[in-house]
């Protein structure tokens, strides 16, 4: 009966070490599954913050390319004026020089006052013809100008 009694005893003391390790075990899991979580909690917290910086840099980039693209733009409308500007001083030296052609053809035909007083007529008429222009032009400048700015 003593052996069998030991043998018991032997027994239940191996079932009592397997539940401590089980639960030591159990508890060692619990810890290294919670230290896992906390790691990932981490990387978690880094990663967001890097995403927010990111898009931030990236609306940040986004308003420094388009404030460029309005510069660029506007230096683009200033040459295109500047050089529809030369084109037209280009065109008035032009009528300029022929007018000056035509005026000393009229000084050789003095003598003919008809096609003078006819000459003179097509100049006032041309004179109020540019004059109209001019002023068109001025008035679109000017809507052109206050398109402009109603833009920025």
């Amino acid at each position: 009966g003593e052996q069998v009694r030991m043998a018991a005893l032997e027994e239940a003391r191996r079932g009592e070490l397997a539940d401590v390790e089980a639960a030591s075990r159990a508890e060692a899991d619990r810890w290294e599954h919670l230290e896992r979580a906390e790691r990932l909690r981490q990387i978690e917290v880094i990663e967001s913050a890097y995403h927010t910086t990111l898009e931030r840099k990236k609306d940040d980039w986004s308003a420094e390319l388009e404030k460029l693209r309005c510069q660029v733009e506007d230096k683009r409308a200033t040459f295109r004026s500047e050089m529809k500007r030369r084109g037209e001083d280009e065109q008035l030296r032009t009528l300029e020089f022929q007018a000056q052609q035509r005026l000393c053809a009229l000084e050789e035909e003095q003598t003919h006052a008809a096609a003078l007083g006819r000459v003179r007529q097509e100049v006032t008429v041309a004179t109020a013809v540019e004059e109209a222009e001019e002023k068109r032009r001025a008035v679109e400048w000017q809507t052109a100008d206050e398109e402009g700015g109603a833009r920025r």
